[in-house]
């Protein structure tokens, strides 16, 4: 039997710690929670998650230094981070992407919303990086190095940009990061990236297919990030 994905969920709230363990079950997922930061960044010192999701304003650590500490010196420095947070406005929205959260949710949320999330980033992807293009140029270890460190900046840089552009419905701004990507996707022969990122072009609407395919750009960017390591 197929073991159910491993997900950590740290709010201070209890009503929503038990509504977010419903629909949890519902999915065949195994939810761990924790009622402060401090229990959960403990959690996520001990244990590989394959999802972790945490509310900004908790009563001891915000749900920055969860994160700050989740990509520093833990097990889950490429697992996705969802936001829970209750402010709605767009420098918030904002600021939780700078501050590398993968996704956010508003509160009170949409359970459909949660399970659209749980269906991406729970979901794996074979996603093979292929240096072959470089390496035939590459004439020694110093070469390789310094083109994966060059191919890792292209892409914190496109996901950086694109992230903001996402959120501020810059059409323009989206299309000329796609753009610049595409041809780094191609020479590596991400196809599943390419694949998410041609999702995101063919649909201008309806828009929430368009947050869908963003969802699984960032879920393939993290999957990149952890196989570049």
């Amino acid at each position: 039997m197929k073991p159910h994905p491993q997900v950590l969920y740290i709010d201070d709230a209890a009503s929503n710690l038990f509504l977010v363990e419903l629909i949890a079950q519902d999915h065949n997922i195994d939810l761990e929670t924790a009622e402060n930061g401090l229990e959960g960044i403990a959690k996520i010192r001990a244990k590989e998650y394959a999802l972790i999701l945490s509310d900004i304003r908790l009563p001891d650590v915000s749900g920055y230094e969860i994160l700050k500490q989740t990509r520093a010196d833990s097990l889950n420095v490429f697992t996705p981070v969802i936001a829970f947070t209750a402010d709605v406005t767009l420098a918030t929205r904002e600021k939780i992407l700078e501050h590398g959260f993968t996704d956010y949710l508003t509160k009170p949320f949409n359970a459909d919303d949660l399970v659209k999330r749980f269906s991406v980033y729970l979901t794996p992807t074979n996603l093979v990086l292929d240096l072959s293009y470089y390496t035939t140029y590459i004439k020694d270890d110093s070469q390789l190095l310094k083109a994966k460190k060059m191919i890792l900046i292209d892409f914190q840089d496109f996901e950086r940009k694109f992230c903001k552009a996402w959120m501020q419905r810059d059409e323009q701004e989206m299309k000329d990061q796609l753009h610049k990507i595409e041809f780094v996707c191609e020479n590596l022969k991400l196809a599943s990236l390419l694949g998410s990122i041609q999702e995101f072009k063919a649909n201008a609407e309806p828009m929430a297919v368009r947050e869908l395919a963003v969802m699984k750009i960032k879920r393939d960017l993290l999957l990149l990030y952890k196989s570049m390591n």
